[in-house]
């Protein structure tokens, strides 16, 4: 049984004015937003990311949730009666403050820890923004019952981490796409570094420990989160990370800053919000639910394949079915298999849902193609432009160096 371990800052001070450090150039450019609504604002779209997780039963719900008396005119507003109602678990537990330096996350994962045992799965939040969005919740815990059901022993040797694959992270990089493809979790299996974890995971509370007691900055200094925040570096040490090609969690704010694709569906548009199921649904829009979701999962893998080979090999359209055929084998695994029980409920069978979805995809293959060449086109200018600016930044800084050697 999951516990969650959710950490949030509301606060209307940008991350250089709240933690002190320069951050200048950390943040990259993200692409247009797509708003049709008007955004939410940061209570709002905390809200909405508790109630995602209504259907979730935890075994303890350990919330650190600061918000700045500044930042609404009620500042705690009823938010303890609205975790009561959205958040299920045998034990809830607040705190109105959320850890900010490593002595207080040694101190904080130590109290969890303590609260929830040392190997217990624990659902890992450190931003009040990810949504969870995915149609059958069941098929999460099982995936994570299974990587977690292992014995003692092993847990204790290399720390295990469930992670999922969400747009803003190019899941099938080859340092995933070429490794070990475990069946059993329908996820794919890589021992790597802790520094590769993403701050929304399942984990232990013996790893976020170990995550605490790696991260190198005095006690003073600012750290708004514990796996990944800016500036701050950590001891890197072993992780055995499962990824899952399916998308559990959405970040509210979209991946302008990885990707333009507008065939991506998107929390702040209405028009191409994500997709919800509907067993009693038609044909029609089983095989739009399920195209969608394809498209949300795995359009980014295919933008990534084309841009490596398409420089190597003529025809595009050869690419993008290789690509397409790729994706597919997986998305029977990690949806259709896995969420067996949902599926039958649907008047398609897996088969002809794929044979409808391919079909789809191929009928829409001009477009996506169109849109991930000309994204693949701007990457690639940037990508020159990047390694341009590193040069000549690396040339001033030996010329700076030789002019202070002289000048001594």
């Amino acid at each position: 049984m999951l516990s969650l371990y959710f950490n949030s800052r509301l606060t209307g001070l940008t991350p250089h004015a709240s933690s002190g450090m320069n951050l200048a150039g950390i943040w990259p450019t993200p692409y247009p937003s797509r708003f049709s609504r008007k955004p939410l604002n940061q209570l709002e779209v905390l809200k909405k990311a508790l109630e995602s997780m209504k259907g979730f039963k935890f075994r303890l719900a350990y919330i650190n949730l600061e918000i700045d008396d500044d930042m609404y005119e009620t500042p705690s507003l009823d938010i303890e009666d609205y975790l009561n109602n959205c958040i299920h678990a045998e034990k809830l537990i607040l705190n109105r403050k959320r850890p900010s330096t490593k002595r207080e996350w040694e101190i904080d994962t130590e109290k969890f820890s303590m609260l929830c045992g040392k190997t217990e799965p624990v659902l890992v939040a450190m931003n009040h923004d990810f949504i969870f969005i995915d149609y059958d919740q069941d098929a999460m815990e099982r995936v994570v019952d299974k990587v977690f059901g292992i014995s003692e022993v092993d847990v204790s040797e290399v720390p295990r981490v469930f992670d999922y694959a969400f747009t803003g992270i190019e899941m099938f990089l080859d340092k995933y796409y070429r490794c070990a493809y475990d069946t059993t979790t329908a996820s794919f299996k890589r021992r790597a570094s802790s520094t590769e974890v993403a701050p929304i995971v399942v984990t232990n509370a013996q790893t976020l420990r170990k995550f605490a007691s790696s991260i190198k900055a005095g006690n003073s200094v600012y750290v708004g989160r514990l796996m990944d925040w800016p500036g701050i570096n950590h001891q890197p040490f072993e992780v055995d990370i499962y990824r899952m090609p399916r998308e559990f969690f959405r970040h509210y704010d979209g991946y302008g800053m990885v990707t333009g694709l507008q065939a991506i569906s998107d929390l702040r548009n209405q028009y191409i919000s994500p997709p919800e199921f509907n067993a009693e649904t038609d044909v029609i829009k089983v095989v739009e639910f399920f195209y969608q979701v394809w498209v949300d999962t795995y359009l980014l893998f295919v933008r990534d394949y084309l841009r490596v080979r398409w420089r190597k090999r003529c025809k595009l359209s050869e690419i993008f079915q290789e690509a397409v055929e790729t994706t597919l084998i997986y998305f029977r695994k990690s949806h259709l298999e896995i969420s067996e029980e949902k599926i039958s409920q649907l008047p398609l069978t897996p088969e002809e849902i794929i044979n409808c979805i391919t079909s789809k995809i191929y009928a829409h293959a001009l477009e996506l193609i169109s849109q991930i060449y000309f994204e693949n086109i701007l990457l690639e200018r940037e990508s020159s432009l990047s390694d341009k600016s590193r040069r000549l930044a690396g040339k001033a800084k030996r010329l700076l160096v030789r002019f202070l050697d002289r000048k001594n």
